[in-house]
């Protein structure tokens, strides 16, 4: 059967060691799919040109999948930078990292603070310089620890986030380009929009990036690396890709939009699944309400399963008396409001369900399957904020081909 968008396939071996000391202790896993990352990171290759260079993104814990693992499997793909948010993730990172032969580097994503600069420069990381301040600011830290620093300067083309504003923003490179310490590597900018159907605003971006490009090199000012694009502009904004990526969400098997998930253009696989357990299955006559506020009430007699899952786990309140799991291959509709640890989904269908059966969340099971996607449609937001908020005490397990990992 098709693989639906954010649905993982069936693993093929686990790793135990993932699951921690007693496997029989776990109830709740998400099951990380690391040969779908390898296809993933392969399939943004082979649509923006082995040329093209890649920024991976493992910011947010790998978008919830795990950075440590995530990131070397990327190291080993040959990535050229992993993006993380902030200092404190690059260090993650690095440590993860310090054993592994490779070229790889860390560079953050966002503006740095004063207090941060010296670890930038001291472990060479590579910073997206947003200001002449801060440009300032990492040339008196490079002189005094006697390095030239590698950055790029971010370019605001619209995003109104971080960045030097696009007008007047070359005079500013310039002035940073004449400081003897710091070496400008990349410009890059950020689309705000690269996931709507509308592409027009997309369009005047990149016209305006390359605006400011060519005058900075009639200045003489040679900017190696330009970057923009994004998931979105990836998958259907040849011209924002320039020669450097940088990828997020669709290394995950996951698309920012459900019009770009329809085109599928990158054919990429999702790697993510996640599984719990049910832990109790009740009888319950017609009148009986389910769960905090009582928002649910049986109008004839029903079979209620509890899951070992809820909000705390990063599992929506949102999806209360709204979403499906599936529990022996069929769908059952969750009933109630979701608890922090708990969620009660409706078997009454299902009479074969038992205590101690998988519940599958995000995933597939026997010829059903449910998305990512769906979970956010259900939600009313978007990807990101589904694998994003799945929580630390959710265990996760690797799986790559038939060896453990």
């Amino acid at each position: 059967m098709a693989s639906a968008e954010g649905v993982s396939q069936p693993a093929r071996a686990i790793s135990p060691a993932a699951a921690g000391p007693d496997e029989r202790l776990v109830r709740t896993w998400a099951e990380i799919d690391l040969d779908a990352l390898r296809h993933n990171v392969r399939a943004v290759r082979a649509a923006v040109g082995a040329g093209t260079r890649m920024l991976a993104t493992v910011k947010a814990d790998a978008y919830g999948h795990g950075y440590e693992r995530v990131s070397r499997t990327l190291v080993e793909e040959g990535v050229d930078f992993l993006g993380v948010a902030n200092v404190v993730e690059a260090l993650q990172v690095r440590d993860t990292l310090n054993h592994l032969r490779h070229d790889v580097r860390i560079m953050t994503l966002g503006a740095n603070l004063v207090g941060e600069m010296d670890a930038v420069i001291a472990n060479g990381f590579v910073p997206l310089v947003c200001s002449w301040e801060e440009a300032v600011a990492y040339e008196a830290g490079a002189a005094e620890a006697g390095v030239r620093l590698e950055v790029h300067v971010k370019v605001d083309t619209g995003m109104g986030r971080i960045g030097l504003w696009k007008d007047g923003c070359v005079d500013e490179i310039e002035r940073i380009a004449r400081l003897p310490h710091l070496s400008i590597e990349g410009v890059a900018t950020h689309f705000p929009s690269a996931d709507e159907e509308d592409q027009s605003f997309s369009r005047e971006q990149i016209a305006e990036f390359e605006r400011i490009v060519g005058a900075l090199e009639a200045r003489g000012v040679r900017v190696p690396l330009r970057h923009a694009a994004n998931s979105s502009a990836i998958a259907h904004l040849p011209a924002g890709r320039f020669n450097m990526v940088r990828p997020g969400l669709v290394l995950y098997g996951l698309y920012p939009s459900a019009h770009l998930a329809a085109e599928h253009r990158l054919g990429v696989r999702p790697v993510l699944g996640l599984t719990t357990r049910v832990v109790f299955i009740k009888e319950i006559g017609a009148g009986r309400t389910i769960s905090y506020g009582r928002t649910f009430t049986a109008t004839e007699r029903m079979r209620v399963a509890t899951l070992a899952i809820g909000y705390g786990d990063g599992y929506s309140r949102e999806l209360s008396n709204r979403g499906e799991v599936l529990v022996c291959g069929r769908r059952a509709r969750i009933l109630g409001t979701v608890t922090m640890d708990q969620t009660m989904v409706d078997v009454t269908h299902i009479p074969e369900a038992r205590v101690g059966d998988e519940a599958v969340l995000i995933g597939r099971q026997g010829d059903e399957a449910i998305g990512v996607a769906e979970l956010a449609a259900h939600m009313g937001t978007i990807p990101y904020i589904v694998t994003c908020s799945i929580s630390k005490r959710v265990v996760r397990r690797y799986v790559e081909g038939a060896t453990a990992v």
